[in-house]
C-alpha cells in the first residue's frame, strides 16, 4: 500500500526571496502541480483509506506521514519561522498551526473535490488559502484570541 504511495513523494525546491507570500504561495502552488502530475484516482483512493485506518493503524500513518508530508512540512515550517523572524507573521503562533491553517483547505480540496465540487481549482485554492490566513496573522492584523501554550486548557 505504501509502495503506491511512494511515487507522490517528490522533491520541491524551496525558494526564499524573503517575502512570506510569494514564498508560500510559490511552495504551495509547486506542490500542487507535482502532486497533479503524477497521482490518479486509485492513490487518491488509497489516501483516503489510510487516513480513514489513522486510528486503527497509527503505525501505517505514521510511516506515510514520514515519508510523504514530513520532509515538505520541514520546509514549510522554515519559511514560516523566518518569516516570524522577520515580522512578516505573528512570532508567538505556533509554526504547526500556520501550515494547518494554511494546507487544511488545500488537502481537503485536492482529496475531496471528486465529490464536493467547489468553483475553484486547487491551483486557485492556494492562492486563496494563502491570501485568506495571511490576512488574518500577517503582521498588520491583531490576535482576537488569548495566545496559549500547547497543554495549556
Amino acid at each position: 500500500m505504501l509502495d503506491a504511495l511512494r511515487t507522490l513523494n517528490t522533491e520541491i525546491p524551496v525558494v526564499d526571496t524573503g517575502n512570506f507570500h510569494e514564498d508560500a504561495t510559490a511552495f504551495l502552488h509547486d506542490t500542487v502541480r507535482a502532486y497533479l502530475r503524477i497521482t490518479n484516482p486509485q492513490q487518491v483512493e488509497l489516501s483516503l483509506k489510510i487516513i480513514g485506518e489513522l486510528y486503527e493503524r497509527p503505525d501505517l500513518f505514521g510511516t506515510l506521514y514520514a515519508q510523504l508530508f514530513e520532509p515538505r512540512n520541514r520546509q514549510l515550517e522554515r519559511l514560516i519561522r523566518e518569516a516570524q523572524t522577520r515580522g512578516e507573521l505573528w512570532r508567538d503562533l505556533d509554526a504547526t498551526l500556520i501550515m494547518d491553517l494554511i494546507a487544511g483547505p488545500i488537502i481537503v480540496h485536492a482529496l475531496l473535490s471528486t465529490v464536493r465540487p467547489t468553483p475553484y481549482t486547487l491551483d486557485e485554492a492556494v492562492t486563496l488559502s494563502v491570501d485568506a490566513v495571511l490576512s488574518g496573522i500577517g503582521s498588520q492584523s491583531q490576535p482576537t484570541v488569548p495566545q496559549r501554550s500547547l497543554g495549556d486548557d
